[in-house]
């Protein structure tokens, strides 16, 4: 009877007694494309594995969220892959959709160059810097305009990094 109790509770005990008892929200009825069933999150791996899979990517959101990865897209995959990745996502957002990116700026590259012999070997090939990524966005993968949204200042000074919002324009604009 304990074990079945157990597998009852979402939280662990010491959660419980540190915190205190914890009510789970209520369930609301499931309906489709009403919010919030109409926002789902992905984790994993975004940098398609080939050219072929960033080309057979169907147009599925209006937004996608990008904070603070393109350094790591950029040391683990280089140029190429943090194409990919642009592109992928440019080909994800249904037309009118949005990108919201926040980029990691080239400074801060450095102290993560040597985790692996991987990100070594990428960061002294990389070509494409976070101060074009804007001009690469709008001219190479197809994003209509762009604009900063906010450079927040009441975070830690590693964490003030702009944010930026890529417009993808109708179906007749894309490329």
């Amino acid at each position: 009877m304990k074990l079945k109790l157990e597998l009852l509770r979402p939280f662990p005990t010491s959660f419980r007694l540190c915190r205190g008892p914890i009510a789970a929200p209520p369930l609301q009825p499931h309906t489709p494309g009403v919010f919030p069933n109409n926002v789902s999150f992905m984790k994993g791996n975004y940098v398609p594995e080939s050219e072929a899979a960033m080309m057979s990517q169907r147009a599925e959101y209006d937004a996608i969220l990008c904070l603070g990865v393109t350094k790591w897209v950029h040391l683990n995959w280089g140029d190429l892959g943090l194409q990919w990745f642009f592109k992928r996502a440019y080909r994800h957002l249904t037309p009118g959709g949005v990108l919201i990116l926040e980029p990691q700026p080239w400074s801060s590259y450095s102290k993560r160059k040597r985790l692996t012999e991987t990100t070594f070997r990428n960061y002294n090939c990389i070509r494409l810097r976070p101060d074009q990524f804007s001009t690469y966005l709008t001219s190479e993968v197809g994003f209509t305009s762009y604009e900063l949204i906010s450079t927040p200042n009441s975070c830690p000074k590693g964490l003030q990094r702009p944010i930026y919002l890529f417009h993808k324009g109708p179906a007749s604009c894309r490329k």
